[in-house]
């Protein structure tokens, strides 16, 4: 599971390939809207579905870079 970081006692309970149910303890300052930052552990699955990455930092997209690897799992099904 992702590490989330900067929210202490945070922990991932659920996840999927693009969303995620993070249980945090009843001290939190979390609300709706706030953004969360998680460390992933395994991101292929993911990656496989979009076209690009946006490089970030802070809130500025810094880079756009290719995923040359878009729909390969596709690709190796339909060759059996």
């Amino acid at each position: 599971m992702p590490d989330v970081r900067d929210v202490p006692g945070a922990t991932v309970t659920f996840l999927a390939d693009e969303h995620a149910m993070i249980a945090v303890p009843p001290d939190s300052t979390l609300k709706p809207g706030d953004r969360l930052q998680l460390v992933p552990s395994h991101i292929d699955p993911t990656i496989n579905l979009h076209d690009v990455f946006y490089a970030l930092e802070g809130d500025t997209v810094v880079g756009i870079w290719p995923i040359e690897a878009r729909g390969y799992a596709e690709q190796r099904m339909a060759m059996g």
